[in-house]
């Protein structure tokens, strides 16, 4: 019979076996200082095995859950990079005293900043956004909507709404655009 020992700050862990068929079925032993190594405590390979397993399981049904709320967060953060940038041309329209063009797609050919998404694509809205020396934005109705969606899940949809006097309504519970 042989015994391995691990000596661990306070704690002493021990398997014992004959053959490595008995390992199987011997128990680990957890072992404070001064207690007796005779007591039959432990776990067996076995029951490690099938806990782990177990484990496996539970963890499959999380992933999915776990990848939609991922899914959730790269269209709010591509979103709000967007968002962003509007704001930073606006400011920049009204801090030089000139028109400022943020390019939302790659027909545009002149602009002063160009939106690159990571997970996300525009399902409509114009080409670009020009904000004016007032920080107005020059677009003929009242406003301009932009709606994106998640590269992997359609279903996911973020809408930003730009106002004709240059404010940006964004709101990442909505489902549809402002009227």
């Amino acid at each position: 019979m042989t015994v391995i020992c691990f000596f661990m700050p306070f704690i002493f862990i021990c398997v014992s076996f004959v053959s490595w068929s008995d390992i199987i079925f011997t128990r680990v032993k957890f072992c404070c200082l001064g207690e007796s190594m005779n007591k039959n405590k432990g776990f067996t390979l076995i029951e490690l095995m099938i806990t782990i397993a177990v484990l496996a399981i539970i963890s499959t049904m999380a992933v999915p859950s776990f990848t939609q709320t991922i899914r959730k967060n790269q269209l709010i953060r591509d979103t709000r990079d967007f968002v962003d940038l509007l704001a930073e041309t606006r400011s920049e329209a009204i801090f030089k005293q000139g028109e400022r063009v943020l390019a939302v797609d790659n027909s545009v050919s002149t602009f002063y900043k160009k939106w690159v998404p990571n997970h996300v694509t525009k399902e409509s809205g114009d080409a670009s956004v020009t904000f004016n020396r007032l920080g107005q934005s020059k677009i003929t109705t009242n406003g301009q909507c932009f709606v994106f969606k998640h590269n992997s899940d359609a279903a996911l949809k973020a809408y930003v709404y730009v106002q004709k006097g240059g404010t940006v309504v964004y709101n990442k519970m909505a489902t549809s655009c402002p009227t």
